[in-house]
């Protein structure tokens, strides 16, 4: 008798955990799939990061970060600040931009990996930049229809003079 009722408490705890951990497919956070088919992925808990002179900074969606970019003798990727977004599936837009900053700052969206950024090469369909050439003027990337995915921000300091500024993200 006392087997049997092991065995119940047992089923019973792994019933429940499973139900706590969504292995019953779907939910908001990863696994399974959303309505229409489209795969969800995991909401990032970190970020890749360049390499040991720039670190990443997991940030949300529909939050606005108040930041300091930092003077830098340096070269690329010392000018630079990182940021990593997790994107929901099923979104009709993706919104990045920097606002309020004094000096020339310019903007860089990379998909999937951080690596996407180190290549300098932002002409490709997984990448997008924005970047006027003037100080203060703001900067912002529309991406139609993202890809459920990590996005890599970038933020450069074109001439490696300091400046505040605000980084917002909003999803449609």
């Amino acid at each position: 008798m006392k087997t049997k009722s092991l065995f119940w408490v047992a089923l019973a705890a792994l019933v429940l955990t499973a139900l706590a951990c969504g292995s019953s497919g779907g939910g908001s956070t990863g696994g399974g799939s959303t309505g229409g088919g489209a795969v969800s992925i995991p909401m990032p808990t970190s970020c890749e990061s360049l390499d040991d002179r720039a670190s990443t900074v997991l940030i949300t969606l529909g939050e606005t970060y108040s930041e300091e970019m930092h003077s830098s003798a340096g070269s690329y990727p010392g000018n630079c600040l990182y940021y990593c977004l997790g994107v929901p599936a099923n979104l009709s837009s993706l919104d990045i931009g920097i606002t309020g900053f004094e000096n020339e700052l310019n903007l860089y969206i990379g998909r999937g990996s951080i690596d996407v950024l180190n290549d300098n090469d932002v002409s490709g369909g997984s990448d997008w930049y924005s970047h006027t050439a003037q100080d203060g003027v703001d900067e912002s990337v529309s991406i139609p229809s993202p890809v459920s995915d990590v996005y890599y921000i970038e933020v450069c300091s074109f001439d490696g003079r300091p400046s505040p500024f605000t980084l917002w993200t909003e999803g449609n």
